[in-house]
């Protein structure tokens, strides 16, 4: 867990973009707004922190992704695109898709189930609890690590739940 910690952490500092280096309050600053929909800094970076995460497994390209020297390792000789910047452009076009489909949500005037919310707060509380000993404050400090709060944390699993729901509206279930 400490190795993973620390694995986003740098990505923080490879991937972000000068505007992502605020602090992390429950209700940052928007990056990305569309009518009455937004994604925060901290959105962001927390999507940043999970790419960073992925990219350091040995599924993708395990330790190597720890050294600042990758990032800088250029991908596209002809753009002159970076690691840095692929992966960064991969997130925002993500967060991107992610504004567009919580717009479309509320615009076919959708609500999650309570039972959603529920089971999103259940986890939330399984983490307080089994990663954070209990204390909202210890789990807060773990997750400023990746520009986040418990807040942020659970607005965006709220986000992917909307998603969830607005595709099971558009396709049905096994669609």
């Amino acid at each position: 867990m400490r190795s993973l910690k620390r694995i986003i952490a740098i990505a923080l500092l490879c991937a972000t973009l000068a505007i992502c280096a605020c602090g992390c309050a429950a209700k940052s600053k928007p990056l990305l707004k569309y009518e009455d929909s937004e994604i925060s800094v901290n959105l962001f970076q927390l999507y940043l922190s999970r790419m960073k995460g992925t990219l350091c497994s040995a599924d993708y390209f395990g330790t190597t992704a720890k050294k600042d020297s990758f990032w800088d390792t250029i991908v596209d000789a002809y753009e002159k695109t970076t690691y840095n910047t692929l992966y960064r452009d991969m997130v925002l076009d993500t967060a991107k898709s992610y504004l567009a489909a919580i717009a479309l949500f509320e615009e076919r005037g959708l609500e999650l189930p309570d039972s959603y919310i529920k089971e999103i707060d259940e986890e939330l509380e399984s983490l307080v609890e089994n990663v954070a000993d209990g204390s909202k404050t210890t789990l807060n400090t773990i997750l400023s690590e990746y520009g986040a709060n418990y807040d942020v944390l659970r607005e965006a699993y709220i986000i992917e739940a909307k998603i969830a729901y607005l595709r099971e509206d558009l396709f049905g279930i096994n669609g």
